[in-house]
């Protein structure tokens, strides 16, 4: 699925369904496009390719180790604050969503 969003106050395109096979995800400063792995569907594994892909396109003088550690720094902060995220678009797995009524 394609969305949109805005990051560094320009619009980006978010593909989240793309069959990249030697990475997870890559950001494309010219076209402004974003796309994250199809094969990433673990939950962890998918918001930190998009938190890194997003990091890129907001901060393209970071280096790639930077940005790798601070994508799973950031990853493992939202999960242990919201629970765990689901690619979908919400943040709590379908079980845990039962519980809190």
């Amino acid at each position: 699925m394609k969305r949109q969003v805005e990051l560094n106050g320009q619009k980006w395109t978010i593909d989240d369904n793309s069959r990249l096979r030697k990475v997870r995800g890559e950001a494309d400063k010219k076209k402004k496009l974003i796309r994250i792995s199809s094969r990433c569907r673990e939950r962890k594994d998918y918001l930190e390719v998009f938190i890194h892909e997003c990091l890129h396109a907001c901060c393209w003088d970071l280096s790639e180790e930077t940005v790798s550690f601070s994508a799973r720094e950031i990853a493992d902060a939202i999960e242990a604050f919201h629970g765990p995220f689901n690619p979908s678009g919400d943040f709590y797995a379908e079980e845990e969503t039962k519980h809190r009524g």
